[in-house]
């Protein structure tokens, strides 16, 4: 039971900052086609071309509770 609302609000953080992603754009550090990681660590999943290794600002336009979801903006 403990350990199920550790989760529970762990759960609860993620999603409180995600809410506070959408609407901005984040300089990312993109690892794999699709999917970046932001300076805090955040999972940012996106549309555009990009390659692995590449600076990108990824514009957050939402999120699935896991992942902030956006559109590459820049390559930089």
């Amino acid at each position: 039971e403990r350990a199920e609302r550790l989760r529970a609000k762990g759960t609860e953080a993620l999603t409180r900052h995600l809410d506070l992603q959408v609407g901005r754009t984040l300089n990312c550090v993109v690892e794999k086609p699709g999917f970046a990681r932001a300076a805090d660590f955040t999972e940012v999943v996106f549309t555009g071309h990009s390659v692995p290794g590449q600076l990108a600002d990824i514009a957050i336009t939402s999120h699935d509770n896991k992942h902030a979801l956006g559109v590459l903006a820049k390559l930089g």
